[in-house]
């Protein structure tokens, strides 16, 4: 009897895909079946298309239900910011590595100059996300870049430690948006974040449209950068129509926390590791040296 054009193929068939089933090269109308031996192409079945998976719910809404202006866009370009604060370090990295014994009054100001940056973009966080309520995810990703840049500039080998120049140095203004003019005189990033990120994220959770999900890794995210995600500063400046949004989101932002399910997601922090330390005065090629090498042939 005649088999049929979408069934088995004939017994010849089969007979003739197994005599090169042992050969190594695969006969001319076969394919490979799920044995590992050769049969006609007609036996193996087309694959029956699998549904395609749910998309995950972190893929929910991050960034607030108000809509983002052009202008407050603008204010958070994430990219931006990157690179301005990254180009910071790249340019101190450059600085210690080609004089690292005399160059510390130079990346002292160049430090000054980073957290100046600093504060000027977290205050634009402030800004769009506290008092407008808009784009938490695009102000979330600035205050991770704030701490990624600071942990990045910890792995240059300065001569000194920048966290005490910069203790040392001059106080940076932090503008802080509101109802009236108000300013913190900070002297780290730490003080940055550690009176900015709380406030973030309460403003965040007041939100219905953020799901828990969202909220728990920007808290995750959060203590993983060190801060405590339900502590207050003490001289935070909450402009008055926000206050019981502000407490609102605290209470759900606290109960997150106690929670703890966000303890076992990813951890997004970034670890930088320690750049070479050359002394320029002595090492490196000779044109390179910061003093002439004739000087010191007598202590050699």
């Amino acid at each position: 009897k005649k088999p049929s054009g979408c069934g088995l193929s004939s017994r010849a068939d089969l007979g003739k895909a197994s005599k090169f089933a042992g050969s190594g090269m695969p006969p001319k109308g076969t394919k490979r079946a799920a044995d590992g031996s050769w049969v006609p192409a007609s036996v193996v079945g087309v694959a029956t298309p699998q549904p395609k998976k749910p998309r995950s719910s972190m893929s929910s809404n991050t960034s607030g239900g108000a809509k983002l202006l052009p202008a407050d866009a603008a204010l958070l370009h994430v990219p931006t910011v990157r690179k301005e604060l990254n180009d910071f370090v790249k340019q101190l990295a450059k600085t210690v590595d080609g004089d690292w014994h005399d160059s510390y009054e130079e990346t002292d100001e160049m430090l000054f100059e980073w957290l100046q940056s600093c504060a000027g973009h977290v205050s634009n966080v402030l800004r769009v996300g506290l008092t407008r309520g808009v784009s938490f995810d695009k102000c979330h990703e600035v205050m991770k870049i704030v701490v990624d840049t600071w942990s990045n500039i910890n792995a240059i080998p300065f001569r000194g430690c920048p966290a005490e120049s910069l203790q040392e140095g001059e106080a940076v203004d932090f503008e802080i948006p509101g109802d009236e003019e108000a300013s913190l005189e900070i002297h780290s990033a730490e003080e940055l974040v550690k009176y900015a990120w709380p406030l973030l994220l309460a403003r965040a959770a007041a939100d219905g449209s953020m799901g828990d999900e969202v909220l728990q890794q920007m808290i995750k995210d959060s203590s993983d950068h060190g801060v405590q995600p339900e502590k207050t500063f003490e001289e935070e400046a909450v402009p008055a129509a926000l206050q019981q949004v502000m407490q609102t989101g605290r209470a759900r932002v606290c109960k997150l926390v106690a929670g703890g399910e966000w303890k076992s997601l990813p951890k997004t922090l970034k670890v930088h590791r320690m750049r070479r330390a050359i002394d320029r005065r002595f090492d490196g090629p000779l044109h390179r040296r910061t003093r002439d090498p004739a000087m010191f042939q007598d202590f050699f």
